[in-house]
């Protein structure tokens, strides 16, 4: 007896293979996406980090030249100020054209006035191209030399008692008499001259 012919193969029912085929490639192109995005989240996280660190070592440069700056600043007005105490005690008839030829060895702009006082605050000296009080009695670097000592006062920022109300820093040291007070020298120092400074180098 014949027998029957065994039927041929049958191809596998569609989309039996095809799924899982597409989800292995579907979970490879999402695993490639996830790792490319975790590593651009790493190079901006790096670049952020360089970017901070880059900022906060030009804020320490810039911090430190200021700091620079103002200390060689106030070590030249405190030069001339001990010159300014030295010429008053030597010469007072002098000591007006003494006095501009200190303030000219300075950095221009730097001082706006020259005063002296004596030891109750009185203003026996004042040079000239401004309106000074006659007495800085009150005056804060007045007070802080009266207690004796010898050592250079740089007091606020405060408007000028001079005519045009200018904001400006006194710096000053005291005068001696036998170790004892005998009143003030002052540099009258433009707050704009100091900005000034500040702002060159906040530029450079």
């Amino acid at each position: 007896a014949m027998t029957a012919a065994a039927a041929p193969p049958q191809p596998p029912a569609p989309g039996r293979w095809h799924l899982p085929a597409a989800v292995g490639i579907l979970v490879l192109a999402l695993g490639g996406a996830a790792l490319g995005w975790s590593q651009l989240l790493r190079a901006q996280s790096e670049l952020r980090a360089q970017m901070l660190s880059r900022t906060e070592l030009r804020a320490m440069q810039l911090a430190d030249a200021m700091n620079g700056q103002m200390a060689m600043t106030v070590a030249a007005l405190d030069t001339g100020l001990q010159e300014l105490r030295r010429a008053w005690t030597d010469d007072r008839a002098s000591f007006d054209r003494a006095a501009r030829g200190i303030v000219a060895t300075l950095p221009p702009g730097a001082v706006g006035q020259v005063t002296v006082t004596d030891a109750r605050g009185q203003v026996v000296y004042a040079s000239p191209g401004g309106v000074a009080p006659e007495r800085l009695a009150d005056a804060a670097h007045v007070g802080a030399h009266q207690g004796g000592g010898d050592r250079l006062h740089v007091g606020e920022a405060l408007r000028s008692r001079q005519g045009d109300a200018r904001w400006t820093v006194t710096v000053s040291r005291p005068l001696l008499d036998g170790g004892r007070f005998a009143g003030t020298v002052n540099l009258a120092v433009p707050a704009d001259f100091l900005a000034a400074q500040l702002a060159a180098l906040s530029l450079s």
